[in-house]
């Protein structure tokens, strides 16, 4: 009895001993875990390689890209579109640990062969527009050879790449939005044209309802770059960890100028954008006669990449300057009444009106061109929806330089309290946090989602 008793303490000793051990492993898994959020490995997905920086999903993607990079180690896999033509890779390469890349092709019939194999398999026409067989190879190579706490992938569209992670990878998974799509592809198809863009969307919202918010629902954490598309997240995915991350501005960069004298209202963005093309248009053709008629010395200067045929026909029209892509954006911003964002579609915010309020130069925008940013009108802009509001928007900025002087400060403010890059940012490193401290859970694949 006592030989047994013996044994049954020995037992319930190495028993004890066991679960202690055990104990102190999930210590040092959490303990790793809390490392891990000062030296992760990141395997970074992106739609686009983000240099050179002339529009804002690039800018965005470079600054949070710069951002973990300081932090972590990133390993970047982002195409690089064929229409491009650019071999520029600027600092992108010097940021991170690997970068993988490939050319990929926009012309009809590769673009056409990637939507016929998505229908195949189910796959959202907006997601097999970007889907690339060979970066999805990428990505299976990477992740059952390497070891990632996190794969961060940029856009919604990007979602079908976490079929090509193998099922080995343990890492949580981070997305990053831009905008909510549905809300902007629904604003958009009411005022583009009938081209293969508008067949795409109108192609999802027939056939893939929904397709947004079962992509989301994959993910173990997601940002938002406003409240409101927050509040979309919450509700449509709501076993994620979201967390508000603003678009933000570099304000070292766009220095405070006070606004002067000029007759110039300035667009600024990436002109094959339908939501830009659309503003532009209106402007041009509708506002732009409105305000001449008071102020014939007024002159309306589109700036940005890849003007779309519409927009360059512009140019016929007395007073309105297409300048294309440009070195420097500063100069223009310096030398205008004002910058005009007269959208009707769209989502997500403006980093242009954040740009232009960090330089001192005078907004007026639509209600959905200011949305999302915590603006006041009237302080920081002055709010334009109608062709009437937009007169006396700008005539009221034909008032003396005073008023327009601030607003310019009431704006720069405001980027200086809440709007510069590190202070946005800081969201996501609060979402990496709260994910990486949780417990990893297996998230719903594709065909789950798509049978659910």
């Amino acid at each position: 009895m006592e030989e047994a008793a013996g044994k049954a303490g020995e037992h319930k000793v190495r028993c004890q001993g066991h679960r202690t051990l055990k104990e102190i492993s999930q210590l040092l898994a959490l303990q790793g875990r809390l490392c891990i959020l000062s030296m992760a490995e990141i395997l970074f997905i992106s739609p686009r390689w983000p240099w050179p920086l002339f529009d804002g999903g690039r800018i965005r993607i470079y600054e949070t890209l710069r951002h973990l990079a300081a932090r972590h180690r990133v390993t970047l896999l982002a195409p690089v579109r064929e229409v491009d033509n650019n071999t520029d890779r600027g600092p992108i390469p010097g940021l991170c640990a690997g970068v993988f890349s490939a050319v990929r092709s926009d012309r009809l019939p590769a673009v056409a062969t990637r939507l016929a194999s998505g229908l195949v398999r189910g796959v959202p026409l907006v997601q097999s527009f970007f889907l690339d067989k060979g970066l999805a190879g990428t990505v299976r190579n990477l992740t059952s050879s390497r070891h990632f706490d996190i794969i961060h992938v940029e856009y919604p569209v990007m979602a079908a790449y976490l079929d090509a992670v193998d099922p080995i990878c343990g890492a949580r998974w981070i997305l990053s939005t831009h905008n909510i799509e549905s809300i902007r592809f629904d604003r958009e198809t009411r005022f583009s044209s009938w081209d293969s863009r508008r067949l795409l969307l109108v192609g999802d919202q027939l056939f893939f309802k929904s397709w947004e918010a079962k992509a989301i629902r994959r993910f173990h954490g997601v940002t938002a770059v406003s409240d409101l598309e927050k509040q979309w997240i919450e509700k449509n995915a709501p076993g994620a960890e979201v967390e508000l991350v603003p678009n933000g501005v570099d304000a070292d960069y766009f220095d405070f100028t006070p606004p002067g004298k000029s007759h110039f209202l300035t667009f600024i963005g990436s002109m094959d954008y339908p939501p830009n093309i659309d503003a532009v248009l209106w402007f041009g053709q509708e506002i732009l006669p409105r305000l001449l008629v008071e102020q014939p010395d007024l002159q309306f200067r589109v700036v940005g990449s890849r003007p779309d045929r519409r927009v360059m026909q512009l140019k016929e029209i007395p007073g309105i300057e297409i300048t294309g892509q440009v070195p420097d954006i500063r100069p223009y911003l310096k030398d205008s009444l004002a910058l005009v964002v007269p959208l009707r579609s769209g989502g997500g915010t403006r980093l242009k009106i954040l740009q232009a309020m960090a330089a001192g130069c005078p907004v007026v925008s639509t209600t959905i061109g200011a949305e999302g940013l915590d603006v006041t009108p009237d302080l920081h802009f002055l709010k334009a929806d109608s062709l009437d509001a937009w007169v006396a928007a700008v005539r009221r900025l034909d008032a003396p330089a005073g008023s327009r002087t601030e607003m310019a400060k009431a704006g720069r403010a405001l980027v200086d309290d809440h709007y510069t890059w590190s202070k946005c940012l800081s969201g996501l490193d609060r979402l990496y946090e709260k994910v990486m401290k949780s417990p990893v859970e297996n998230r719903p694949t594709e065909a789950a989602l798509r049978a659910s």
